[in-house]
């Protein structure tokens, strides 16, 4: 996938100037170094329990949103649009990015697993510093408590999923992810889409965003 990526920005040689394929090639080696970023991050995570906040938005960005954004500001710089309409796509594909993740976050301790296809126990089962779970360890409440003790099993999963609610890790990820949105959704407004392809890129947010929890 690496290496087809790079031999698609040569392709653009035959429908963009070089000026062009050389900010596209630039954007694509500064994702794929950001992605790395957040990869590292994501892995270097897992043993640590005094992570606060910011550090889930710090390696969130390097991963998904990154990810997004590139995909978002490349088709915008191919399409010929200007500075101004290429950052709001830039900024749409971020938002979209951060917003997604933090929503995938929510349904991997609170999603109907028949309606997602996502388990709902995996994220409490495999220790991962999702969200919730990050704002859950922040509260020094009963949920950090059982989470220092060690591993948690399937059968833990709903107690220790109601206890994090309750704690407000729940609503916090749904505040954290509607505030999201809505940023996703004003850049691409301000992106100012047309036609169908625009009409696309509403609905393709909507899909991504209102998922079934």
């Amino acid at each position: 996938m690496f290496t087809l990526a790079h031999l698609s920005l040569l392709g653009l040689t035959e429908t963009c100037d070089a000026e062009a394929v050389i900010q596209a090639t630039e954007i694509l080696q500064n994702t794929c170094l950001c992605l790395t970023y957040g990869q590292h991050l994501d892995i270097s995570y897992e043993q640590r329990n005094d992570l606060g906040l910011d550090a889930y938005w710090m390696m969130v960005g390097g991963k998904t949103a990154a990810l997004l954004s590139a995909c978002t500001q490349l088709g915008a710089l191919v399409a010929g649009s200007p500075p101004d309409i290429r950052h709001s796509y830039c900024e749409y594909g971020h938002y979209l990015g951060m917003a997604f993740q933090a929503l995938d976050d929510l349904l991997g301790v609170w999603g109907d697993e028949e309606l997602t296809g996502k388990s709902a126990e995996s994220d409490l089962v495999t220790g991962k510093k999702s969200l919730p779970v990050l704002y859950g360890l922040h509260q020094k409440s009963d949920f950090y408590i059982r989470w220092m003790q060690g591993p948690i099993s399937a059968d833990e999963v709903p107690a220790l999923a109601r206890q994090l609610a309750e704690e407000g890790a729940k609503g916090y990820t749904i505040e954290a992810a509607d505030l999201l949105t809505r940023q996703a959704l004003q850049a691409l407004d301000e992106a100012k889409p047309h036609g169908e392809a625009g009409e696309a890129l509403k609905a393709l947010t909507n899909l991504l965003l209102q998922r079934n929890t």
